[in-house]
């Protein structure tokens, strides 16, 4: 519903949000309008951004990449985030090394739910991002090894 990009307008920071899924659109709309901040949020397909080449100075993509069920799909999306980026790309993603990662897969072992979330090891993103230029800054968990979210600050590598 646009946790993020409230937060940080709430803080000051300028913003633009933006999102594929027409419901997702609504509620963020509605989340935002509700906090006064003037933000409108529009369609955007992260693997097809129509912002120029380095024209945003950081780029959010959360709680997104932990659908794309292959790599092709995931190296796209963080080549069209680099390319927009000035200087930094903040993602989150799923790790495969936790607990809860461990139950989701076991469960689903045992006849239950088919997973709907694809984990990438830290490494595995580093690779995507390496291909685009950029780096790792920290990458942040909250108990890494129970919960699978983590979120990853990436930088452009000076030329």
């Amino acid at each position: 519903g646009g946790r993020v990009f409230l937060r940080l307008a709430s803080q000051g920071y300028k913003v633009k949000a933006g999102d594929l899924s027409d419901a997702m659109i609504a509620i963020a709309q509605q989340n935002a309008d509700k906090a006064g901040l003037g933000i409108k949020v529009e369609k955007a397909d992260v693997e097809n951004l129509t912002h120029p080449d380095r024209s945003i100075d950081t780029m959010v993509c959360f709680r997104l990449f932990q659908h794309f069920p292959t790599p092709a799909i995931r190296q796209r999306a963080v080549s069209e985030l680099c390319r927009v980026s000035k200087q930094y790309v903040v993602l989150s993603y799923f790790s495969p090394f936790s607990w809860t990662q461990a139950k989701l897969i076991l469960r689903e072992k045992l006849g239950g739910r088919k997973l709907r979330k694809f984990p990438t090891s830290l490494n595995e993103v580093e690779g995507y991002f390496a291909k685009s230029g950029f780096r790792l800054v920290k990458d942040f968990g909250q108990l890494p090894y129970i919960k699978s979210l983590h979120l990853a600050v990436f930088e452009r590598i000076p030329e």
